[in-house]
């Protein structure tokens, strides 16, 4: 079971390494966005006296940007894919919701094309190169792809990132029990291949003092939520034909 990690100068910055970068062998590609990350801010930082590395930190992150060489723009197709694994899961929950015996990926993957968002095969595309981050991308996207902080009322990037941490796992574990009645269904998420947080893990106090406060943007629930009216009479149906990609075919008359 890969595992978050949360230990580090920037938790949430290695988080959303880990979102771009999941695949087995991509720890330097990893370490060196989160290096970069670093690099954007570091030396304003510094010199205003909110940030100080040791020589040797800063060496080692000042090092670890080479592992970092996004070539042909592949971050932002990483982005692109992670965006549709986390949607197309999204669309799945809603689908349970409204049809528990139609939720699937094959389903999901007809209203992702149905809707424009993306093609079948760029959905398994993505499942399969981040099928073990597209909690993580759900989450995000329900946040609107944003991290939220409101200082004056405690609540700081750091508390977010345990409550988005506390969202991104509840759809793990609906993703990981959820199953279609039918013989050899196989859940929707796998376990053993998510990243997740260690077992027995809990946000420091510093993350996360108090309990949920009314007035914080963010509470760690995940809502319930169903398919559109117009998406829920497709349930079931199969995709249709149509004639995309065809020239028109000119009568006689049409001349």
């Amino acid at each position: 079971m890969p595992e978050l990690k949360l230990d580090g100068l920037e938790p949430w910055a290695d988080t959303l390494a880990i979102m771009l970068y999941p695949g087995e062998g991509e720890e330097r590609l990893r370490r060196g966005w989160t290096a970069k990350h670093w690099a954007r801010f570091y030396a304003d930082a510094a010199s205003k006296g909110i940030l100080s590395l040791g020589a040797e930190t800063l060496a080692e992150l000042l090092t670890e940007t080479s592992f970092h060489n996004d070539q042909n723009g592949d971050m932002r197709e990483r982005g692109r894919q992670g965006f549709i694994a986390g949607q197309t899961l999204l669309v799945a929950m809603a689908t349970a919701e409204t049809a528990s015996k139609s939720a699937s990926w094959n389903e999901a993957a007809k209203f992702m094309g149905w809707s424009q968002l993306a093609a079948r095969t760029a959905v398994f595309e993505a499942r399969a190169r981040f099928g073990s981050v597209a909690h993580l991308w759900a989450a995000w996207i329900m946040r609107d792809q944003r991290f939220w902080e409101a200082p004056a009322i405690g609540y700081t990037f750091l508390t977010d990132l345990a409550v988005f941490i506390r969202e991104a796992e509840t759809i793990l574990e609906w993703g990981v029990t959820f199953k279609l009645p039918r013989q050899k269904a196989a859940p929707l998420l796998e376990l053993a291949s998510a990243w997740r947080t260690p077992d027995e893990w809990r946000p420091p106090l510093e993350w996360l003092p108090n309990s949920p406060r009314e007035a914080w943007p963010r509470d760690g629930e995940v809502r319930r939520f169903m398919l559109p009216p117009e998406w829920q009479v497709r349930v079931g149906k199969s995709a249709p034909k149509g004639r995309a990609g065809r020239k028109p075919v000119r009568k006689k008359s049409d001349k």
